[in-house]
């Protein structure tokens, strides 16, 4: 319930918030009482919503009471102006007036007894009491015998609306606000028409309908520009970008703070800045990009701490009021030493300058100890300041040296990798999908050929970022070791390969349980069109050329471990036929609306769809499908996909 009452209280204010000056109303509204077209207490709420605060309320409330134009008009004024009282503090002002009126009342109108209970039922909400409040409006708009007043009868209709919304009764409460946008088309008081969506979408929030909500506020942002309605405006983008927040559509709400922000310092504002700032640093937490979000919450606390008042302004306050009562101390003290000096005379005139000299000492050393004292911590604040521009340069230093550092290791992998131009030399369809997840990459490609055969291998190495990258460039130079032996067995090649690395990571006949790796090897003989796999917890699919496929998955076998047997597998491939080999990166990496891994087996359908396309269209393909798996989701692994058509 309270917070229904926060939202109550709010729509309230909506409701009657008018920006045009009381200056521009009065000459309007004589003139529009002079030709009988001021007919009830909805008019008068607008000029009496155009005073600041309570007291150009009451200003405005005495100039009205002494223009004769206005005179029938008195206890429409008067039921106006308790109600702007009411909203601006003054409720024991408003209950006092109505309380008078209660007598009078009873003589007038059946449509001044409306509003008469009307504006009981909004002070009687304003003072959280909803049940009494509802009871007054349903007695509002009992007395509407005459309907034809349309924005009049509209504007009891949604304040009904919102009492039942305080109440709880939500689904009752929507049925009020539809039936009074019924009237839209007799009505001419734009405003009723905008805040009734605002109440609408406001009862859309506490129904749990964040999607009609949105609809809502977002046809509203049209009215309050045309209706130049400020602090609605402000308030409905700040409401759009808190519903997009809680859908996680963190973009778009980003987008709605910034335009609630900007109108809230183009129309001055400020006080909603706290939660639209607030709301911006919940935004850059969930995605991760905490330094955005620390300055966001610095702006949101800066904020809170202006007009909430700090530590620091009450303790400046207190030694203002220390200063005044010092000098107003000082200054009576001298007033009552010269008045005995006119009274004793020449008598006591030595003793008055030696105290006059003693305060002057006194007040010398103290400013000059104050003074001493602003000196040390100006000091002490710029060796600090210094220090922390000191620590920072070295810091940037050291950061460009470690980018540079990185991106010269970057180069060198560049340059150990062969140019894929080389392989489609011999496969012209063949495609590289290369994407470290950092500068440099832990996963790595390698292929030689010769008249009848290629081997191509592509490998994943435990990690990624710059471990991952020193692992590639060994196992790169083992590979082109291997490659001067002009070795072609497959089977062959891997069991060398593992001799070789643990060889040069912990010495021969020593396990190595340290350093991963995984590696697909194949070799294709072009004439005889045959394949041989073999692979080390690593995968390959063969998409066929009718259509069928078939996945070969590598050993359990383990590269850096003794003793480990390497088993080769055996295809016939033809022309047309298309072959996939990739390491893990792609089905690990996590997006979907769940934020799940993707998996092998919508990954071999994805590859399945993509071998039906030209082969210059598959890596862009490839591309675009990660992407948008991807989302908003950071990429987890280096990412390696060979495609090669026979």
């Amino acid at each position: 319930m309270k917070r229904l009452f926060g939202i109550t209280l709010i729509i309230l204010t909506w409701l009657f918030h008018a920006p045009i000056s009381a200056q521009q109303h009065s000459t309007v509204f004589t003139e529009q009482v002079k030709k009988g077209k001021i007919t009830g207490t909805l008019w008068y709420s607008d000029l009496f919503n155009s005073g600041a605060d309570k007291k150009q309320v009451d200003s405005i409330y005495q100039d009205i009471l002494n223009l004769p134009p206005h005179q029938n008009q008195l206890i429409n004024i008067q039921l106006a102006y308790a109600e702007a009282v009411n909203r601006k503090g003054g409720n024991e002002t408003a209950i006092e007036l109505l309380d008078k009126l209660a007598d009078t009342i009873e003589l007038c109108s059946n449509l001044e007894k409306s509003d008469y209970y009307s504006v009981l039922g909004v002070i009687s909400l304003a003072s959280a009491n909803p049940e009494l409040a509802l009871k007054y409006a349903d007695k509002a708009i009992a007395l509407m015998t005459d309907t034809t007043h349309h924005e009049t009868y509209q504007k009891k209709l949604m304040r009904r609306g919102v009492v039942l919304n305080a109440l709880e009764l939500h689904e009752e409460a929507l049925q009020q606000f539809l039936e009074a946008e019924q009237l839209n088309p007799y009505s001419k008081h734009e405003r009723n028409k905008l805040y009734l969506k605002l109440n609408k979408a406001v009862c859309f929030l506490n129904m749990d309908k964040p999607e009609e909500a949105k609809e809502v506020f977002l046809e509203a942002v049209e009215i309050t520009k045309t209706q130049k309605d400020h602090y609605a405006l402000i308030r409905t983008y700040g409401n759009i970008a808190d519903i997009y927040r809680s859908q996680d559509s963190l973009l778009k709400a980003e987008a709605y703070y910034f335009k609630a922000i900007d109108a809230a310092m183009l129309y001055e504002q400020h006080h909603d800045l706290f939660s639209f700032y607030q709301g911006l640093s919940n935004i850059y937490v969930k995605q991760g990009d905490f330094e955005k979000a620390f300055y966001a919450k610095v702006f949101s606390d800066s904020i809170d701490a202006i007009y909430n008042g700090s530590e620091v302004v009450d303790n400046i306050t207190q030694l203002e009021v220390k200063n005044i009562n010092y000098h107003n101390k000082l200054e009576q003290e001298l007033q009552a030493t010269k008045h005995k000096q006119e009274q004793l005379a020449s008598q006591n005139e030595i003793n008055t300058r030696n105290y006059l000299i003693i305060i002057s000492v006194i007040l010398t050393v103290s400013i000059l100890l104050v003074l001493i004292i602003i000196f040390f911590r100006y000091r002490k604040t710029k060796e600090q300041n210094q220090l922390i521009a000191a620590q920072k340069r070295i810091i940037d230093k050291e950061k460009k040296a470690t980018e540079d550092s990185i991106n010269y290791a970057k180069e060198i992998q560049t340059q150990l990798l062969q140019k894929w131009n080389d392989f489609q030399d011999y496969f012209p369809k063949a495609e590289l999908v290369y994407l470290p997840k950092d500068i440099v990459s832990g996963d790595f490609y390698w292929f030689n050929t010769d008249k009848e055969h290629t081997l191509i291998a592509v490998g994943d190495c435990t990690g990624h970022g710059v471990p991952g990258a020193f692992m590639t460039i060994l196992c790169l130079n083992i590979l082109a070791e291997l490659e001067k032996q002009n070795l072609r067995s497959c089977t062959e090649i891997m069991n060398q390969f593992n001799e070789m690395l643990m060889q040069k990571l912990q010495g021969k006949n020593a396990d190595n349980d340290k350093f991963g790796l995984e590696l697909s090897l194949c070799r294709i003989n072009r004439t005889k069109k045959e394949l041989v796999f073999i692979g080390t917890k690593q995968r390959m699919l063969i998409v066929k050329k009718n259509g069928s496929t078939k996945e070969l998955k590598g050993n359990k076998a383990a590269i850096g471990q003794l003793n480990q047997e390497f088993s080769e597998q055996k295809e016939c491939i033809e022309d047309g036929d298309v072959l996939y080999i990739y390491t893990d990166g792609m089905p690990d990496q996590k997006g979907g609306i769940n934020g799940k891994k993707l998996f092998y087996k919508p990954f071999n359908e994805l590859l399945i769809n993509t071998s039906k396309l030209p082969a210059n269209e598959r890596k862009n393909h490839l591309l675009n499908a990660l992407e948008q798996w991807k989302g908003n989701q950071a990429q987890i692994d280096d990412i390696t996909i060979v495609s090669i058509e026979i």
